[in-house]
């Protein structure tokens, strides 16, 4: 079923937002210095909310995306044949175990945005062993993370379609969790954590309203 770019940015968030977030993630990798030969894999890449700007400044072929969900991987491809940007050569793939993605490459930079407070622990600990194993040895992991006292909220299910305000909504729980796990989790898979601060701190207040527990961290390995 064809769906609109309003119903394909929806799968990823409220609509409101979603072009801040977009900018967001681009503008802090360029902050973090995400050079255009660099290799970056985008987990939990979604419909390429904040995968387009990256794709156009990354060279062609550097960019690898890798979402769970195979239908929201369908329309990353209508996105990007709409964008123009079929030329870049993005990678997307999909697998319903994460634990399965073996790729033939490392990478300089991994990026999980919104990605790691929408996972079960178990699940959690899959993608951080994912991350470390395909870091280079100078890469680094950057993802943002809800801290505070740990709470797992389940996910909530839309009950009509006036609801599909968010596809991570209806399939994801949300954990809140202390930065100390995830530095703890960190080290069981042979990285080690840097804290870079809040969002709003590292100067990107907008779109991200009433987060002030989201923090920014980083993971090298060690």
């Amino acid at each position: 079923m064809t769906t609109t770019k309003e119903e394909r940015h929806a799968r990823v968030g409220p609509a409101h937002l979603w072009k801040a977030k977009r900018e967001f993630q681009i503008a802090f990798l360029r902050q973090q210095e995400l050079k255009p030969d660099d290799f970056l894999l985008d987990i939990g890449c979604g419909t390429l909310r904040g995968g387009i700007p990256i794709i156009e400044y990354l060279n062609a072929g550097n960019y690898y995306g890798f979402d769970v969900r195979s239908e929201v991987i369908d329309e990353a491809r209508s996105e990007l044949r709409e964008e123009k940007l079929e030329h870049k050569n993005a990678t997307l793939l999909t697998s319903e175990d994460i634990n399965l993605l073996r790729l033939d490459r490392q990478f300089d930079v991994v990026w999980a945005y919104s990605v790691l407070f929408h996972l079960t622990d178990d699940i959690l600990h899959s993608v951080m062993s994912v991350a470390g194993r395909h870091l280079k040895e100078t890469g680094t992991f950057f993802t943002n993370v809800k801290a505070g006292e740990p709470r797992m909220t389940e996910p909530r299910v839309a009950r009509s379609s006036n609801e599909l305000a968010s596809a991570t909504c209806r399939v994801f729980p949300f954990a809140t969790r202390t930065l100390e796990f995830y530095e703890a989790v960190g080290k069981e898979c042979g990285l080690a954590m840097r804290h870079l601060g809040n969002v709003k701190e590292l100067g990107f207040g907008i779109g991200h309203e009433g987060h002030d527990n989201h923090e920014v961290i980083a993971f090298s390995r060690r």
